[in-house]
């Protein structure tokens, strides 16, 4: 296996063989997901791409979090619902277009992470994790009990009309006009909605307000001595991050069509799930959310065909094959790549760019971020 592992690592630091595949990767990749579904695909594949692309935007929120700012929240599910709430409820009753309601969504989702953000004045580690754990597991029950939830609509498929996005209308999604695939068309109105996020994430990233974040991870003494307000960041970190999951959540509502608080996945396990994404992908990395995200739709669906060959194979059915292979995968990408796939990419790329050496520099130390280990014994402690 060595002498394998050896022999491919050997042909991928020439650069005639390396730098063509990355090259073709990177420009395979936008085309797979833009241009590709256009042209073949079914409703089934369009919807999983737009859970990776509502997921992508949810993670990259949450990266703003916990890889930039080094807090975790385990009550992002929660601050979802309230976007998606926010968002059906204006389209329906109040009869905004849904870009509008996206916006109010944000809004939401903003003042919420505010306030989810108020304990992090007090808390931290896993003290932090707890406080936005039962804020997770509350909402849910709040949503499901209050009639004023549940009797937003008379129709549940009445949002889905009203969205404009199941059924395409014009005055909602002028520029899809050119098709009449409407989960396709749902799913580039996704991916615009993703590119607007993913732009302001990055001008965050590099902006004044994401070099204190990212001062405050390091060291909140040090941070405090050079003028940065600790607990006015934290805050702020929270509520940038709600942002995005409000959006998320908006996104979300679009996706189903319809609005019961007992069926929607709101629950304090879709946090984690959040969490795990950006563990997977790698922390403090936008292209590490999207990874992670991607990684988490698809992997169940490989495992579904997985089982499904060998119960052809073996003529008997594992009973819950899918969360045993699922759990084994993700646990072996967090033993094996704790810095991520986008740390783990890094490692690889200085490596092959050396004298064939292990690269001297952790990813995770060289930044001063935390590693999965760290984050998941911080939210195991949480739950």
């Amino acid at each position: 296996m060595n002498k394998i592992s050896n022999i491919i690592y050997d042909l991928l630091r020439k650069p005639y063989i390396g730098l063509p595949l990355l090259g073709i990767f990177l420009i395979t990749l936008p085309v797979t997901i833009t241009v590709i579904p256009m042209f073949q695909g079914n409703n089934y594949t369009y919807s999983l791409l737009s859970q990776w692309v509502i997921l992508s935007v949810i993670a990259i929120g949450l990266n703003l979090l916990v890889g930039l700012t080094g807090m975790i929240s385990l009550g992002h599910s929660a601050i979802f619902a309230f976007g998606g709430y926010a968002a059906a409820y204006l389209v329906v009753k109040v009869s905004l277009p849904y870009p509008i309601a996206i916006v109010f969504a944000a809004i939401v989702g903003g003042l919420i992470g505010l306030l989810l953000g108020l304990p992090a004045l007090k808390l931290s580690g896993s003290y932090l994790a707890v406080a936005t754990f039962g804020f997770a597991v509350a909402v849910p029950e709040f949503l499901s009990l209050n009639e004023q939830f549940n009797d937003i609509f008379n129709d549940p498929n009445d949002l889905a009309t009203k969205l404009g996005v199941v059924k395409v209308e014009k005055q909602y999604l002028p520029i899809f006009e050119f098709t009449k695939r409407d989960d396709l068309s749902r799913y580039y109105l996704f991916l615009i909605i993703a590119a607007v996020m993913v732009f302001l994430a990055i001008g965050l990233w590099r902006s004044r307000t994401g070099r204190a974040f990212r001062a405050i991870r390091d060291s909140e003494t040090a941070a405090q001595a050079m003028g940065v307000h600790i607990g006015r960041y934290k805050v702020l970190a929270f509520s940038l991050s709600g942002v995005f999951a409000g959006v998320a959540g908006s996104m979300y509502m679009a996706q189903i069509g319809q609005l019961d608080a007992k069926d929607l996945q709101f629950g304090a396990a879709e946090s984690i799930l959040f969490l795990t994404a950006i563990i997977l992908g790698g922390l403090g990395s936008i292209p590490g959310a999207v990874i992670g995200s991607g990684l988490l739709v698809i992997l169940p669906e490989l495992t579904k065909s997985l089982k499904t060959q060998l119960r052809d194979i073996t003529g008997t059915s594992i009973e819950n094959f899918e969360s045993l292979f699922y759990g084994l995968i993700i646990i072996l990408c967090v033993f094996y790549m704790p810095n991520g796939i986008v740390g783990a990419f890094k490692k690889l790329s200085d490596w092959m760019r050396g004298s064939g050496q292990e690269p001297m520099n952790d990813p995770s130390k060289e930044n001063n971020l935390p590693t999965s280990e760290e984050v998941i014994s911080e939210a195991r402690k949480g739950v």
